[in-house]
């Protein structure tokens, strides 16, 4: 599988608004599923009305992560287990800075604290 490169920076206002575990549920979101925009993570995860921020909260996070639209639903016919073999075994780096140990264990349902893989 080719995994697109990484696009960042984006402004960081928002990702620094937000916390890990509500990062985490929108990088989680916008890699698993093909369904869902920003909007609905604007309002689902984050609690904002969609109808006054139009989903730039979500866009923002993921922009200043690198993770445009071209990776929406990357995984999404992915087991977790596969996703982060692949993120593994590819040369960019996943963890953004992670410094914690338990990274992959972020694929799994409402225990997110993301970063996805952290290198070895």
């Amino acid at each position: 599988m080719l995994i697109p490169k990484l696009d960042p920076p984006g402004r960081d206002r928002e990702y620094r608004q937000c916390n890990s575990e509500e990062i985490s549920q929108i990088v989680h979101t916008w890699l698993f599923t093909n369904d869902v925009g920003y909007r609905e993570m604007d309002r689902d995860i984050l609690g904002l009305d969609p109808l006054s921020s139009r989903g730039f909260h979500s866009f923002n996070v993921l922009g200043h992560l690198g993770l445009k639209r071209k990776f929406k639903g990357i995984f999404a016919d992915f087991e977790r287990s596969e996703a982060i073999r692949q993120l593994k075994s590819d040369e960019q780096d996943f963890s953004f800075g992670s410094t914690d140990r338990q990274a992959m264990h972020a694929f799994q349902p409402r225990n997110i604290r993301f970063f996805l893989v952290q290198k070895r």
